[in-house]
This record gives C-alpha cells, structure tokens and sequence, in this order.
C-alpha cells in the first residue's frame, strides 16, 4: 500500500456530498440515519456525481486504475474505509472514499475496529451487534445512538490504515524475497502503528497466495527493468518513468529503493542510477 495523492472535486460534486451529509444527519436517529445513506448511496443519483468520484478516483490510484488496497487487480468499487453502514454520516464524506477491486472491497465489507486509549495491543471489533454496547467490552468508551457518529474523532484510532492521509509505508514493510510478504514495519515500536499494520494485513488478506506470487513477478520485472535502463540510460529514459508510472504493485519499487542499500543484488543498479531513487 502507498499513500493516495489527494484530487480535489468539483464545487458541483462537493455540494451534492455536502447536502446528502446533512441530509443524513437530520434524520432523528442512528437506524434512521443508516437507512438513508443506505437509499442514497444506492439510488446513485445524480449520475454525475457519481461519475466523478469515479473518475477522480480513478486518476488518484498508484498505477494504471489499481486497486488501492492491493495494487493487483483493477479497481472498480468505490470503497468506504470507515463502513458506510457502521458510520452512516461519512458515507459521503470526500475523504472516506477509496477505489477499490471487487475482491478488496468483499474481503474487508463493513469490517472495522478502533483502538480504545490505553492501548493494550488488543482490538474492538465494530459490529452492527454491538455498536452500542461497545463500551462493555473497553471500559473507555460509552457509545450511545446519539454519539456513534463522533466515536473516530473523540473516542478512538482508526485500526485500518488510511492512505489518503498517512504513509502505508511508514507502517508497513514489504519482504522482498519470498513469500513477499507485509509485516508491520518493525523499525517502528509505536504499539499503535504495530497495530494498525497488523489489522490492515489481516482484513484485506495482503498475504494471500496470490498477491504474494505477484509481487515476486513484479519485483522479478522491475529488477528487469531497472538493468536495462542501467545499460542505455539515454535510449530507456522516458520508456523507464512511463513504466513506472503505469505499473502495478508499486509498493514493490519503493519498497526496493527503501532497502536498495542493505542487498548486494539492488545496492549496485542504485549505484548504476542514483536518479531513479527520485522517481
């Protein structure tokens, strides 16, 4: 996962978000609120508007439309990181939004769960079942219909990364020899972030055989690419940075500039090629 580089919207688009917002919130309570975002998200109208969250969207991804999640497949689904179904008042909130493929947005579905101060490196799972008891099970947080919708802000840490405003990779470290996979960065010894790491992994299925064997083909085909452009730096400039413009899996490629300097097999092409560490 990479951080997402933010696009601005429309005046028109961003004043239809902000109208189905306060139209949500004036509904008299949590399941009310929860039925009408379901209605309005759903009706998908105007046509515009959603249009242009997945256009935007789409020109925000790392790569040519993948998915933000796993950078394999092609994103296709508007996502909701905080589920709009858990968090009714932020189902059209501009920056709660990511494109995701069908996969990702399937294996992660209204999974969620905050971080309850003092961190005791275990989870709260959110459910529609005990969203409003969740305060049993932390002792901290008294969640009442009248206060779910402010539990992010005033009551918890998000536990899934959110690449539209932190650093994945400050959180995360890829192995890049088999089996490719994510870990929580361990450099990092901040309970919370090892924690957010942890659960990200964990509902997105990061490691799963699949994408694992297709980070090894892309590090496999950036190793490739990065020697050619070694050997005819002139001839390979342009047809370098389009390529990596437009790949898939571009954890892989930052991933190796970041540890270029700890392997003997990425150590010289780096030296080779100092510049490509800006690109």
């Amino acid at each position: 996962m990479l951080p997402i580089p933010n696009k601005d919207l429309t005046n028109r688009a961003k004043n239809r978000l902000e109208g189905f917002t306060s139209v949500i919130i004036g509904m008299p309570d949590y399941s009310e609120q929860k039925a009408k975002a379901e209605s309005l998200w759903d009706n998908k109208s105007p046509k515009f508007l959603y249009e242009e969250l997945r256009i935007t969207l789409a020109s925000m991804c790392n790569g040519v439309k993948r998915c933000m999640y796993c950078e394999d497949a092609e994103a296709k689904t508007i996502e909701h990181r905080r589920p709009k179904s858990l968090f009714p008042r932020q189902t059209f909130d501009w920056d709660n939004l990511l494109f995701s493929c069908g996969n990702c947005n399937s294996k992660k579905s209204n999974k969620f769960a905050i971080l309850i101060p003092p961190i005791s490196l275990e989870y709260v799972e959110i459910t529609e079942k005990n969203i409003y008891s969740i305060n049993h099970l932390s002792g901290y947080v008294e969640i009442t219909e009248k206060n779910i919708a402010s539990i992010n802000q005033e009551s918890g840490i998000d536990a899934v990364i959110d690449p539209r405003k932190e650093n994945p990779m400050d959180l995360l470290s890829l192995v890049l020899e088999d089996p490719f996979y994510f870990l929580p960065r361990l450099e990092n010894k901040d309970a919370i972030n090892f924690l957010k790491a942890t659960y990200t992994i964990l509902i997105l299925d990061l490691n799963n055989v699949t994408l694992s064997r297709m980070r090894r083909l892309a590090f496999q085909t950036y190793l490739g690419r990065l020697k050619e452009y070694g050997n005819d730096k002139k001839g390979k400039y342009h047809e370098f940075q389009e390529f990596l413009q437009e790949s898939y899996h571009r954890t892989v490629w930052e991933e190796m500039k970041r540890q270029h300097s700890q392997r003997d097999d990425l150590r010289d092409l780096f030296q080779q090629a100092p510049e490509v560490l800006a690109w």
